[in-house]
């Protein structure tokens, strides 16, 4: 990612909408910016202790968390293969999808 859009950067919502447009989101990121939206809602998340995926050494520290924590809580879900894909694009539709799993999943008193 350029252009000062890091991970960190990302949960700290300074992404803009251009850079968004251009270059989407993978699909760590999308679970990072869910998990940023849900502790911003009042929503903890806890260290958790392993991805469940079969390639869990290809997610990135940063997301690690994220990742375990909205799979355990099946916000999302791997490849049928075992696979997170953590670096494969997030389409649109997946991650609306996702973001309704979690407030179906996960609730808030606040709106998502």
């Amino acid at each position: 990612m350029s252009g000062g859009n890091t991970p960190n950067a990302a949960t700290a919502g300074a992404f803009t909408a251009e850079w968004l447009l251009k270059s989407g989101w993978n699909r760590e990121q999308a679970a990072t910016m869910l998990s940023a939206v849900y502790r911003k809602l009042g929503g903890t998340i806890p260290p958790q202790e392993a991805a469940p995926f079969s390639d869990r050494g290809s997610i990135s520290a940063w997301a690690m968390d994220s990742v375990c924590f909205a799979a355990s809580k099946g916000v999302i879900s791997g490849y049928e293969d075992g696979r997170f894909g953590p670096k494969d694009s997030a389409q649109r539709q997946a991650c609306l999808i996702m973001a309704l799993r979690m407030q179906q999943k996960l609730g808030s008193s606040a709106a998502i």
